[in-house]
């Protein structure tokens, strides 16, 4: 990705052995238990032999191509709906970076052309160690790569996205509380959430382990739908989607089914470095 530009802060890796963030109150969170995604998900591009769910984890083998720009070539870019307006999405992941671009970690998104991506990269020497937790933006199918938090000889990180009005921001957890790794300014409304992998600018590909991820939104208000709708989101966090609009919005407050989802009060285990 050519003619990045950002800000870079450092900080110091994540200790062994720490201990997980407590997950939000409320929030949907799927483990993974099972031997493939559950129907709340999607995936653009899929590339059936590079995704799979097993022993607590989803992982993706990442794949050449982008969302830089036009490229709009990203493989694997596993979504939830979520109702447009404030979002916190967790997820922790193993997924050792080694040449440069290859990077894996949260999406917040409309489409290819307007999102907002961060995760552990190898960025070569936009940061001190190569490592860093990047943050980037696109809007209109223009991209911004905005900031660079270096995590010398870090293999994987605790993120957190959330999105407060028009603003989305990226942290990451130190072992004992959230630290900033950027934030971004945005138009646009975010219909989904999800995670990818990306290959290396050479193609190299690499491997990105999620153990969970754990996403809270807000209800959308009650009204009338005018038109057809659908039914979207994911678990109990269920909202009406207009299907004769040009983007999906919030027609309704969620709707509750009679299944309930995976709920943790307490962190996933921690996992040691």
């Amino acid at each position: 990705m050519a003619g990045m530009v950002g800000t870079v802060a450092l900080a110091t890796s994540l200790p062994a052995a720490a201990v997980e963030p407590d997950l939000p109150d409320g929030a949907w969170v799927d483990t993974f238990d099972g031997a493939a995604l559950g129907s709340d998900w999607t995936v653009v591009n899929p590339v059936p032999e590079a995704l799979s769910v097993g022993g607590g984890k989803l992982t993706l083998t990442s794949q050449p191509g982008d969302t830089y720009q036009d490229a709009n070539s990203a493989k694997n870019v596993v979504l939830l709906d979520v109702p447009a307006g404030d979002f916190t999405v967790v997820t922790r992941l193993e997924a050792p970076v080694t040449s440069v671009y290859q990077g894996a970690g949260l999406v917040a998104w409309q489409d290819m052309d307007n999102y907002v991506r961060s995760g552990l990269t190898f960025v070569g020497d936009l940061s001190p160690s190569g490592r860093a937790i990047e943050n980037d933006v696109e809007t209109g199918g223009v991209f911004s790569a905005a900031a660079f938090t270096d995590r010398p000889g870090s293999t994987g990180e605790t993120l957190r996205m959330q999105r407060t009005g028009d603003t989305i921001a990226t942290s990451f957890w130190d072992g004992t509380a959230w630290q900033p790794a950027g934030s971004v300014t945005v138009d646009f409304p975010t219909t989904h959430v999800g995670l990818y992998a990306l290959a290396a600018q050479s193609g190299a590909a690499h491997t990105a382990a999620f153990d969970y991820v754990a996403v809270q939104a807000a209800e959308g208000a009650d009204q009338v739908p005018d038109g057809t709708f659908t039914l979207a989101g994911p678990g109990d966090a269920r909202y009406l989607v207009a299907t004769t609009t040009a983007s999906p919005s919030t027609t309704s407050a969620p709707r509750r089914p009679s299944r309930s989802p995976r709920r943790r009060s307490t962190a996933p285990r921690a996992r040691p470095r």
